[in-house]
């Protein structure tokens, strides 16, 4: 005998009466005739055709879509129990925010649906350069004596010194968002002793033992403003003494600045072993030579393909599109531009964003910070954001992750949260490192 289908409230009920069936009968079970499909499989609330399949079970974090037909707006059949349909608030439940096992985290609340900020780190000296590796976050503080880290689900408690680091940094250099590289293992980082590259740590720290040196040749006599890896290597730039390519498996260095007719200024890149697209942020009307650029991989042949003039600054990238910053700094536009060329203009998702200091992007959205001054380092105003445009073309206009931020000077990103690290006001130990679920 075959199934019918029937209206959701009335396949709950079924499934009850199916169940106090089976329950009540001894000495042998009655399965009633409305309880049976077109292979014998008993169904609940969806109907399973002729030919097999599989029913929903109402578990996991797929269970608010699969639910959508039987379960009212704004609830979820989230527990996993036939007993308890639709029990979940999708619009107030921390662990199903807006949707089943979508979780908040445990300092976060939920609210309308989506989850609210949480604070991981508080009363940090003046931090800058924040990365994420895994559970693990990492970036320095102060005078960038040290890189700190800790654990993403306990931040406050597990933070600790991961390394100490020899060499002086400079007030310019200090919000600088790319000063460690990450990768499944290690972090990447620059020193300079009598001569200055690129050094490694584990993950888990190397306090006691300290990095491991990387580039044996080292040659460089300025400490790196930039470490930033990919394709296999990390990249180092030492202001005039140019671009360095370190190979992560062998060490060896080489000079890059040729390869990729980068001029004497640089501020961020992107490689995917494919690409390389790096921003020139030369904007001066003497000599305007600077841009978003563009070579292959393995060098620019000819002149170095400029997608974007100048000013520009700050670099993200996701499915073959850059992101970047453009215009006067007090009323940058948020601009992406794809590695096939975009016109020379890009196209612009946020319009009038004032002193953006990072950009993070991935093939569903692009995120980005704003300071609101020229000069964080002597701000105390909460006038700093952390804003988001959903991709491809920001429908609907940015929306804000965070405001009232005091000088957020860098963001970064894993598959459910973007973090953003706080440097804080002109008083010590003010600055903090929060998250929110994407």
């Amino acid at each position: 005998m075959r199934a019918v289908a029937v209206p959701s409230y009335a396949a709950t009920m079924l499934e009850k009466l199916c169940r106090g069936a089976a329950v009540g009968l001894t000495g042998g079970m009655l399965v009633l005739a409305s309880c049976v499909s077109g292979d014998s499989a008993p169904v609940g609330g969806t109907v399973v055709p002729d030919g097999g399949g599989t029913p929903d079970t109402g578990t996991g974090s797929d269970a608010s879509t699969a639910d959508a037909g039987k379960c009212a707006a704004n609830t979820g059949e989230c527990d996993g129990n036939p007993d308890t349909v639709c029990e979940t608030d999708l619009r107030t439940t921390t662990e199903h925010c807006g949707a089943c096992g979508r979780s908040c985290g445990t300092g976060a609340t939920c609210q309308g649906g989506q989850c609210t900020a949480e604070a991981l780190a508080r009363g940090l000296p003046a931090p800058f350069s924040l990365q994420v590796a895994g559970p693990r976050l990492v970036w320095y503080e102060g005078t960038g004596a040290a890189i700190w880290g800790c654990r993403t689900a306990d931040c406050g408690s597990s933070k600790a010194v991961m390394v100490d680091v020899r060499g002086t940094r400079y007030a310019t250099e200090a919000l600088t968002p790319r000063q460690i590289a990450v990768d499944a293992k290690n972090f990447y980082y620059a020193e300079c002793g009598s001569e200055c590259g690129l050094n490694k740590c584990d993950l888990a720290g190397c306090k006691l033992t300290g990095g491991t040196q990387l580039d044996t040749n080292r040659t460089a006599t300025r400490l790196s403003m930039l470490v930033i890896a990919g394709a296999g290597g990390a990249y180092t730039y030492h202001g005039l003494e140019g671009l360095t390519r370190v190979d992560l498996t062998t060490g060896a260095p080489s000079y890059a600045g040729s390869t990729y007719k980068v001029q004497d200024q640089f501020q961020a890149l992107y490689t995917d072993g494919t690409d390389f697209v790096y921003v020139d942020p030369d904007a001066s009307l003497a000599n305007p030579i600077g841009g978003l650029f563009i070579c292959p991989f393995a060098g620019c042949t000819g002149a170095r393909n400029r997608l974007l003039p100048p000013p520009v600054r700050h670099l993200a990238a996701a499915a073959r599109t850059a992101f970047t910053s453009s215009g006067p700094v007090a009323t940058a536009s948020i601009i992406g531009c794809a590695f096939g060329g975009c016109g020379g203009g890009g196209t612009v998702l946020a319009p009038n964003q004032p002193y953006v200091s990072d950009i993070a992007a991935d093939e569903t959205a692009v995120y980005w910070s704003t300071t609101g001054v020229a000069n964080p380092v002597t701000n105390n105003a909460p006038l700093g954001t952390v804003m988001r445009c959903a991709l491809p073309s920001c429908a609907g206009g940015p929306t804000k992750i965070a405001e009232g931020v005091v000088n957020p000077t860098s963001i970064a990103l894993d598959k459910d949260y973007i973090y953003w690290l706080s440097r804080g006001g002109t008083a010590p130990n003010t600055g903090e490192i929060w998250r929110r679920r994407r």
